[in-house]
């Protein structure tokens, strides 16, 4: 039985970089956006559409024809099932983002981690990434951290 190690983390914290060194140290698969292409070729929805998912998490997937198939709770329900068919394949990976914790709670062989840093640091690996000043860095940081935050205040409840 495979583990799944989920990555929830700060703007400019590394968390993308250490979940993908974690996979390659690890030698399991890792995702991130691949869910979003993974949950759109299940769905045959665009890929564009999964962008902004703003509905609760129930589980409930629709068909084609039904009125809601586009709506951005059917679309966070695809990408949840994909999270979930990931962990369900026994197989281990790393997942980063989209509420993977949440969508797997309950499981023993979740492990969850949260990566941040202090903010000099997030400013420098931005700025870095970006080539942006430090000030339209923490701009940028701001902003990423508060739609993270809301979007994963949205789906679980939780901060």
């Amino acid at each position: 039985m495979g583990r799944i190690i989920t990555i929830a983390r700060g703007m400019g914290s590394g968390g993308k970089t250490i979940g993908k060194m974690l996979a390659k140290e690890l030698d399991i698969p890792y995702y991130d956006k691949e869910i979003i292409r993974m949950a759109s070729d299940e769905s045959g929805i665009n890929e564009k559409l999964f962008g902004r998912v703003e509905e609760i998490y129930d589980g409930e997937l629709l068909e084609p024809d039904h009125k809601d198939f586009t709506s951005d709770r059917n679309l966070f329900n695809y990408t949840a099932k994909i999270i979930t068919d990931i962990a369900d394949s026994g197989k281990s990976a790393v997942i980063v983002g989209r509420c993977a914790d949440f969508v797997l709670k309950g499981r023993k062989d979740v492990v969850k981690l949260f990566i941040y840093s202090d903010t000099e640091s997030a400013i420098k690996n931005v700025y870095d990434l970006y080539v942006l000043d430090g000030k339209d860095a923490m701009r940028l940081i701001e902003n990423k951290d508060k739609e993270r935050s809301e979007y994963y205040r949205h789906y679980t409840g939780r901060d």
